[in-house]
């Protein structure tokens, strides 16, 4: 109890020009809390993972979860 989950998720576009990330947050008990899409630029995995989990993070600190 008092725990939340986010999944995450990317795609990069057929010609490597953007990277598509999408995130997920679920409660305890597998509902959906919310999620998110954001478009970036390509660059390197490390950054684009790094990214995705920085938004997710202040996405959870603002909830307040």
């Amino acid at each position: 109890k008092g725990w939340v989950k986010l999944n995450t998720d990317r795609v990069v576009s057929k010609n490597n020009s953007f990277v598509g990330i999408g995130r997920v947050f679920r409660g305890v008990d597998g509902k959906w809390l919310g999620g998110f899409l954001m478009k970036l630029r390509n660059d390197s995995i490390f950054k684009i993972e790094a990214r995705a989990l920085l938004e997710g993070l202040l996405i959870s600190w603002r909830k307040g979860y």
